[in-house]
């Protein structure tokens, strides 16, 4: 079944890419990137799952994951290169 947290794992990760996006502008340090992204996934999951009411811990993991898969999401398709099969 579908839960808030699920929602918010995954419906952030294109906001936070968008973010990290708009911040390329100002930072020029591409080692920063990824600690912005989890940066915005923390502030963006404490701040919905604590109106869902949803505790604090979770919903950092929850940032800090969603921020990763955003670095991902982005360096795989920002490079065109997926992996091939054999």
């Amino acid at each position: 079944m579908l839960d808030i947290n699920t929602l918010l794992f995954t419906g952030g990760v294109s906001i936070i890419i968008a973010l990290v996006q708009v911040c390329k502008r100002w930072v020029k340090d591409d080692a920063l990137y990824p600690v912005l992204a989890m940066f915005f996934g923390i502030i963006i999951n404490v701040t919905i799952g604590r109106r869902a009411g949803i505790d604090l811990t979770t919903n950092i993991y929850a940032g800090v994951i969603a921020g990763l898969l955003a670095c991902g999401i982005y360096s795989v398709s920002g490079t065109g290169n997926l992996p091939k099969g054999r």
